[in-house]
């Protein structure tokens, strides 16, 4: 009995330890596969962090192109209104010439009817003639004057006779003639400078040439 007795107490202290590894076991099992669940392969881990700094990357480069798209609009819009400005006052400056343009057309018809009346009436009254006087003139030959016309609308009138201090000699009095009339023409003109050559400006005009149309009965 006692033997069988013995026996039995064995029996249960050997399973006992079968029964408390029972749950210790199903707890191991649980925390492998946690462990399995949460375990993932390095390459795994390595392409998703490239994905994760691949998308700030995008999301910071994108943040950047949308300031710099967002300062050229502003830009864009500065600009545009400038040209807008810089158009009106173009046209405003263009509507100011044009007024000009006529008003000075009128007031150069104007001049030139009074100056040829007035030579008409001064011709019939001291027995002068244009022909006469050109005639005259030409007598009196030496220097020029010179006209250039600048792009920008400025004349440049130069008396060129550096030997008599850039004098008017008859033909040079014939030349501003032709000159002045020209200029009455020249359109696009916006301002006159006279000068003489060398720079030396004109000391008058030819004494001999002027005594020669004083007085229609004078001769040379």
């Amino acid at each position: 009995m006692s033997l069988a007795g013995g026996s039995e107490n064995d029996v249960t202290k050997t399973a006992k330890p079968r029964q408390e590894n029972g749950p210790v076991k199903a707890a191991d099992t649980a925390n492998r596969s946690n462990v399995k669940k949460s375990y993932k392969p390095l390459r795994k881990q390595k392409s998703e962090e490239e994905i994760k700094d691949k998308n700030q990357l995008f999301e910071a480069v994108n943040k950047q192109l949308h300031q710099k798209l967002t300062e050229m609009q502003g830009e864009l819009k500065d600009r545009t209104q400038k040209a807008e400005l810089l158009e009106k006052f173009q046209n405003n400056c263009l509507a100011i010439l044009e007024k000009m343009a006529n008003s000075l057309l009128k007031t150069s018809v104007r001049t030139n009817l009074l100056h040829q009346t007035g030579l008409s009436l001064y011709s019939i009254s001291h027995g002068f003639h244009e022909e006469e006087v050109k005639k005259k003139l030409h007598q009196f030959p030496g220097g020029s004057v010179d006209l250039q016309k600048e792009d920008n609308g400025i004349g440049i009138l130069t008396l060129n006779n550096p030997s008599k201090m850039n004098a008017f000699s008859g033909v040079m009095m014939l030349q501003l003639l032709d000159k002045v009339i020209e200029l009455e023409n020249w359109t696009e003109g916006k301002g006159l400078i006279v000068r003489g050559a060398k720079n030396t400006f004109s000391s008058g005009s030819d004494l001999n040439a002027v005594k020669a149309l004083a007085t229609p009965e004078a001769s040379v």
